[in-house]
């Protein structure tokens, strides 16, 4: 029975420190222990408390948009460039700040619609939310 226990016991130890070793390096995991931003990265908060006109830019799957998205948003993703892109043109306005989301913060895709509305467009004031579509639901949860 002793032997038993200890067995219990250090394989419940074993799963704790693998399950803490995956909260903190899986790239899904938000990031509060990390307050750095990448280049062109905006927070939620802050991107809220601007003073400018956003313009949201959902880069997701049309399926997801459908079912959900951030009020005004447009869809623009590489799915269908320049049908979609026309829709964006639609309502972008020079003096709009640009906030382009995916699903979550390991998503690249919003990073790939930002680089691209730059290159292309040589469009200015673009940023990619930080945390994506995974930090505006938890936000809209609290």
């Amino acid at each position: 029975m002793n032997q038993f226990i200890k067995e219990t016991g250090l394989i419940c130890f074993i799963a704790f420190f693998l399950s803490l070793l995956t909260w903190c390096f899986h790239p899904d995991t938000p990031n509060f222990h990390k307050n750095d931003l990448e280049e062109g990265s905006i927070l939620l908060k802050t991107a809220l408390q601007s003073n400018e006109r956003v313009l949201w830019v959902d880069a997701r799957s049309k399926e997801n948009f459908e079912n959900d998205h951030i009020p005004g948003a447009v869809l623009l993703n590489e799915d269908n460039w320049e049908y979609l892109l026309a829709k964006f043109m639609e309502k972008w306005k020079q003096d709009f700040k640009v906030i382009v989301y995916c699903d979550s913060q390991s998503c690249k895709t919003s990073k790939y619609v930002a680089q691209r509305l730059q290159d292309e467009l040589q469009l200015e004031n673009i940023y990619t939310l930080h945390g994506g579509w995974q930090t505006w639901m938890i936000e809209q949860n609290q």
